[in-house]
């Protein structure tokens, strides 16, 4: 999957957690170019529910990803 963004460039932090919080994933990007180029693969993650953290200087945001 992909991620667009459109926020001013900024250092970025975009973590994959399960729904009881453990880290699975961390990902670090300079900018939204970068971020909005990058192919994200989790293949390798089981079915269910997961939570996409994407923390910059302009705030943080969830979004819910589910895996079929």
């Amino acid at each position: 999957f992909q991620i667009q963004t459109s926020f001013p460039d900024s250092s970025t932090t975009m973590t994959i957690h399960t729904v009881d919080g453990q880290v699975l994933k961390t990902y670090s990007f300079n900018g939204s170019a970068e971020m909005n180029a990058y192919q994200f693969h989790v293949s390798n993650l089981s079915s269910g529910v997961y939570y996409i953290n994407i923390s910059n200087s302009y705030g943080t945001g969830t979004k819910t990803l589910l895996l079929k």
